[in-house]
């Protein structure tokens, strides 16, 4: 069974690109499920139950890996559906077969990139971004990866041949508005033929930042001024307040000497 699920991962691989909102179904290796069916009865394609009627000797799950190191998701059975997709959905999913001894094998590989209808990342000019390529569970199965990062459909940054965990997040130290626009990471393997995409992110980069959006934005001073639509009524409501403090005072002084 090892060698099949061995040969199948190394002839066959699963990319997926697909539009936001849509329905994305992942699934499992039916034939290397067939197989593990047949060779091991007790074996189901879901999570094991402690107090189950029956011994499960193995079980089969999809397992996530995403970007910001959260722990694994898994579903409930060997596919994974995701009814209304959104970009935080694009990542590495694994279909896992898991033994009782506590033995791991990697069934199948899908990866899956979210087209966003908008922007998903936004910051300013001049300030440091950091894009997150959501690739670590491919270097837990294959060797001799390639990365890159395309901008626009244009390739901005290229490895080489590396490992995932090395190269999993690109920082930008200096914003400007040339890489506003989509990015996407891609992961080859040359010799096997296979790329993924594993991440699709559209960035928006906004004008350098001004202390009126400062007071925007910083934690402190936005309780009061995020509620503004823009930096233009900000300062608007700032003279308004300056105008208005200046007449109470001077009526306040108009009275005092009178």
């Amino acid at each position: 069974t090892e060698e099949i699920i061995k040969h199948r991962l190394q002839t066959k691989y699963f990319s997926k690109e697909v539009d936001e909102g849509d329905i994305v179904k992942l699934d499992c290796d039916r034939v290397t499920l067939a197989i593990i069916k047949r060779e091991s009865p007790k074996a189901r394609a879901q999570p094991c139950e402690k107090n189950g009627k029956h011994k499960i000797t193995m079980y089969v799950y999809m397992e996530r890996e995403v970007g910001d190191r959260r722990p694994f998701g898994q579903s409930r059975g060997a596919d994974w559906v995701i009814k209304n997709s959104t970009p935080s959905d694009s990542g590495v999913y694994l279909c896992v077969l898991h033994r009782v001894m506590g033995l791991k094998s990697t069934l199948r590989v899908v990866t899956l990139a979210v087209k966003p209808r908008w922007y998903t990342r936004a910051n300013r000019e001049t300030r440091a971004q950091t894009l997150w390529c959501n690739s670590l569970a491919l270097g837990y199965v294959y060797d001799d990866l390639s990365q890159r990062w395309e901008h626009n459909g244009i390739v901005w940054k290229d490895y080489g041949i590396t490992t995932p965990a090395a190269v999993n997040e690109l920082l930008i130290r200096h914003l400007n508005k040339s890489q506003d626009g989509e990015w996407k990471c891609i992961v080859t393997q040359k010799e096997l033929n296979f790329k993924w995409t594993t991440n699709w992110i559209k960035l928006q980069v906004k004008d350098g930042p001004t202390f009126l959006t400062y007071l925007m934005e910083d934690p402190l001073p936005s309780k009061l001024f995020k509620h503004f639509k823009n930096e233009q009524y900000v300062l608007a409501f700032l003279i308004g307040t300056l105008v208005l403090t200046v007449l109470i005072v001077a009526l306040g002084t108009f009275i005092y000497i009178k």
